[in-house]
């Protein structure tokens, strides 16, 4: 009875009414002329917008060496110089960018226990399933996972190779204003915060507890202390790069200082990560940039925009012109026929009067 009810339904017959735009050449010429400009204008707007932001970057680890050999071993602290070229509005925002280095891997990305992420306690089992290879350490020393549960073996809190392998540089500055070495001063506090640098949904899946220390250890895989699984470092860490050149957020300068022309920040930096020195171009650089409305810099996203724009407005001018001299075209032949048209007329009047 139901079919029998909507099977005349215009909707199941597909009756409804519609329109179908047929566009004649003079009124796709004038809307691709209203997209090009548009277009145009948001690009303008978008480079203008893009010009007001400051990007910085140094390479740190052909100054500062790193000890390749143990992770957990830090070389001795060195200075970098960083002038800032032009004025740069809050907030502003300091990333370290790792070049050839893939956290994109399967294997690597799924070894780690989102159970234990969340503040639960697992068992060795489960350790040992979701968190190979890095599932225990024995005391502090690097064991990694060898299948067996021995006494002196404890869970890594958190396990996982992802977790494990958490960028531990160090980074701490001082503001020299207009280059002034006898004024710089430390930046603490609000000036150089962590706070907020991990998104708000990464914050809530995250939950800290306290150490087990008769079944667990800090003391991780490459045996140096991890930090706490609700620090934001680690969250931010935890978030893989999608390509083998990875940006993360490290630290926010804001607390009301302005970064001025001519001033100068002194970064002491701790180097311990390591990169595979067998790749191409191992790099470890430091970032410092501003940010507006639109997000950092892009200088993609306003060139697409300008090229569309230009690219409607080139298509609105073919067509106008195609228009334009195919009207004349008609106006000529119309000319001529009526010129033939007229002459044959009056010659048959000629003969009608003869």
């Amino acid at each position: 009875k139901l079919y029998h009810r909507f099977r005349n339904n215009r909707f199941l017959q597909n009756d409804l009414p519609g329109c179908r735009v047929v566009l004649f050449p003079r009124q796709a010429a004038y809307l691709f002329f209203v997209i090009g400009f548009t277009f145009l204008l948001i690009g303008l707007y978008v480079e203008r917008m893009s010009s007001d932001i400051h990007e910085i970057r140094v390479r740190y680890d052909d100054v500062c060496r790193t000890n390749s050999s143990n992770m957990s071993s830090p070389s001795p602290p060195c200075e970098l110089g960083v002038k800032i070229p032009e004025d740069m509005s809050q907030p502003v925002f300091v990333y370290y960018s790792l070049e050839e280095f893939f956290q994109n891997h399967r294997g690597y990305i799924t070894s780690l226990s989102t159970a234990q992420l969340s503040g639960e306690m697992i068992s060795e089992s489960d350790a040992r399933k979701t968190c190979s290879p890095a599932s225990f350490n024995g005391d502090g020393m690097f064991t990694g996972n060898t299948g067996t549960s021995a006494s002196s073996m404890k869970i890594i809190l958190p396990c996982g190779l992802l977790p494990n392998s958490v960028f531990n540089d160090t980074f701490t500055a001082s503001h020299c204003p207009l280059g002034n070495m006898s004024e710089c001063r430390i930046l603490s506090g609000e000036e150089w915060s962590k706070r907020e640098i991990a998104w708000s949904s990464d914050r809530r899946k995250f939950k800290g507890r306290q150490l087990q220390k008769d079944s667990e250890t800090r003391f991780g895989y490459f045996n140096y202390r991890l930090p706490d699984v609700d620090d934001p470092d680690l969250i931010v860490w935890m978030r893989p790069g999608r390509s083998r050149h990875i940006t993360k957020l490290h630290r926010r300068i804001g607390g009301g200082l302005e970064l001025r022309k001519g001033d100068i920040l002194r970064v002491n930096v701790t180097n311990r990560f390591s990169l595979d020195p067998n790749r191409k171009t191992p790099a470890k650089h430091l970032l410092i940039s501003n940010t507006n409305n639109l997000g950092g810099e892009n200088k993609f996203l306003p060139r697409m925009y300008i090229a569309v724009g230009g690219l409607g407005l080139l298509l609105s001018s073919a067509l106008l012109s195609g228009i334009f001299v195919s009207r004349r075209k008609e106006r000529t032949l119309r000319s001529h026929n009526l010129r033939n048209s007229t002459s044959s007329v009056s010659e048959g009047s000629s003969w009608a009067g003869w």
